[in-house]
């Protein structure tokens, strides 16, 4: 599997996009990439926006427009291996701001995900498309329930438009699971409750404007702002460890 790049949204700090995106354009090829653009909406004109948005930075970055194949998916579809592999891509990045729906279109079907790995491409995942990247998908909530009482923990506002913490099932193309927005929006305590209630194991959270590269080489951080290791330990203590750019998990 070639490395998987993360990215915790954001997009409008121009000068981040060479650190953060320009790094997964450059391992799919530069301006030579064929990148399919996958977009999860809740209408076709939503797909539109976000397929325009995402266009704009990599067209930016030196990829020309012919070259980046649109994907655009909404409730009810899902990703036929067949089509992706007809576009032969060399690089695969998914985007979508709405988690829950994300993970219920991405991984109806993921026979596309087995088919990335044994051809060995990259793949980036930007808010949403990071969030179910991981082995788990913590898609929202804005609180716990316990004894029949709400505690909240965060923001209804990034609750995802869910009120319990929920996890899902994710892409596995990440051995843990991921929050993005972090501080930006305060998702960085959704997810240390899911490590702290064992609902995944180890988990990464993730700042906007920033990437978090997985590889055979570690994990590692780029871009203006940081990511977050978190890792439960003796009594449920849960650790959190923080990244910035340039900082990162070395394997072996």
């Amino acid at each position: 599997m070639a490395n998987v790049f993360l990215i915790g949204g954001g997009g409008e700090q121009a000068n981040a996009w060479p650190d953060t995106y320009g790094r997964f354009l450059q391992t799919a090829g530069g301006d030579q990439a064929r990148l399919a653009l996958i977009s999860v909406g809740n209408s076709p004109s939503e797909t539109a926006e976000i397929l325009a948005y995402y266009r704009n930075i990599f067209e930016s970055l030196g990829l020309p427009p012919a070259q980046i194949l649109d994907l655009p998916l909404t409730a009810g579809q899902h990703l036929d291996r067949q089509v992706l592999e007809a576009l032969d891509p060399s690089g695969v990045c998914l985007c979508a701001n709405a988690t829950p729906l994300c993970q219920q279109v991405m991984c109806a079907d993921t026979a596309w995900v087995a088919w990335l790995q044994e051809m060995k491409l990259p793949f980036c995942g930007v808010a949403s498309g990071a969030v179910i990247a991981g082995d788990r998908a913590v898609v929202g909530g804005w609180c716990v329930t316990m004894d029949d009482e709400q505690h909240p923990f965060q923001a209804r506002e990034a609750s995802e438009g869910l009120d319990n913490l929920e996890v899902r099932p994710g892409l596995g193309l990440a051995p843990f699971a991921i929050e993005c927005h972090a501080g930006q929006r305060g998702t960085l305590t959704r997810l240390i409750h899911a490590v702290a209630m064992e609902l995944v194991g180890e988990g990464w959270a993730i700042d906007e404007d920033t990437l978090l590269e997985v590889g055979a080489r570690g994990v590692y951080t780029n871009g203006l702002g940081h990511t977050y290791r978190l890792q439960i330990h003796h009594m449920g203590r849960v650790e959190v460890s923080l990244f910035r750019d340039g900082g990162g998990v070395m394997r072996g």
